[in-house]
């Protein structure tokens, strides 16, 4: 077997198990969540099979094993080519969304009673370890929008029904500048939390 080809056979090897090891990484927000039912079957069926090649390769490879007859020569051909196919459908099928992108999942647009602001919650990464929780302001007389970070026990959520029109959180004045109570409605299935923001500086206080 020629130098040339036995570097093309490690370095396919090598990408193969980089290929399995991306998409795990990526089916699992770099295990933020649970694989899910799709991610499970393309493990089991192409996930499983990369890695039996890939480490019968490296055994072979370290042994210096080489093809003596026709029939070797063509069984590891078709080997490099599984190699090949495996690894690039792996990575074709990855998703970095909840990791590298987050996933938001957002309420809908509503104005406080006082009409100075539009308001929403944003939750980010939503049934993953790393989920949370932010609401988005925007001045309506100003334009200046902000987010700020809000306190809520994402991780209860284990359900959430989205429609055409959501509303997740109240924010209503409290009349004092820019001080605003903000309260979980019932829809997100969690027990209902309140806080006291101040949306000029960006501060929240969680109420008991």
């Amino acid at each position: 077997m020629s130098i040339s080809y036995r570097i093309l056979w490690l370095l396919l090897t090598i990408i193969n198990i980089a290929s399995v090891i991306w998409y795990i990484l990526a089916s699992t927000a770099a295990f933020q969540r649970s694989l899910d039912l799709v991610a499970t079957v393309r493990i089991v069926y192409f996930g499983v099979p990369s890695l039996i090649l890939s480490i019968s390769s490296l055994v072979l490879i370290l042994k210096r094993w080489a093809p003596a007859s026709n029939f070797n020569k063509m069984g590891l051909n078709i080997v490099l080519f599984l190699l090949l196919v495996l690894s690039a459908y792996l990575f074709m099928n990855v998703s970095t969304k909840g990791w590298l992108t987050d996933i938001i999942r957002s309420d809908s647009v509503k104005t406080t009673s006082d009409n100075k602001y539009e308001y929403r919650l944003d939750l980010v990464n939503l049934f993953q370890r790393n989920s949370h929780a932010k609401l988005y302001t925007k001045n309506k007389s100003s334009g200046v929008e902000k987010y700020i970070e809000l306190n809520i026990n994402t991780q209860e959520i284990i359900v959430i029904t989205s429609d055409n029109v959501n509303n997740w959180v109240e924010l209503e004045p409290t009349g004092k500048e820019d001080i605003y109570y903000l309260n979980t409605a019932k829809s997100l299935m969690i027990p209902i939390e309140s806080f006291e923001i101040d949306i000029n500086n960006g501060s929240v206080k969680k109420l008991e």
